[in-house]
């Protein structure tokens, strides 16, 4: 019988490729946005930037281009966040069918057992 509490490796692997996916979304589209509020800073820095705000790179900004950037970054994960709301709709849509065919297996089980046979 087959361990119910871990998933499939096929499951696994979707979750680690669909991390990779959005955490470079996430960089993607952070330094486009970041960019465009701070157009004098190089890609590499404001990748440095979107790391975190206990990052070297955050707290050298002044007040004022923390005050550019943080709604910058909010916005990414806001983007990030559409984006993984998509794939658990998607999941859950493509997930019907197994159920489909699970609660006719259990059906089909139950009503062949012992104790259903009286």
């Amino acid at each position: 019988m087959a361990n119910m509490c871990h998933p499939h490796p096929a499951q696994d692997l979707g979750m680690v490729l669909f991390l990779a996916i959005s955490g470079s979304l996430f960089h993607n589209i952070a330094v486009d946005k970041v960019g465009k509020a701070l157009p004098d800073v190089s890609s590499t820095e404001i990748g440095n930037l979107i790391a975190g705000s206990s990052s070297e790179a955050f707290q050298a900004l002044s007040e004022a281009e923390k005050a550019l950037v943080i709604p910058e970054i909010a916005s990414a994960m806001t983007s990030i966040w559409a984006f993984f709301l998509a794939a658990a709709a998607l999941s859950v849509v493509c997930s019907i069918p197994l159920l489909v065919s699970s609660s006719f297996f259990l059906h089909d089980n139950l009503s062949s057992s012992f104790f259903f046979s009286f």
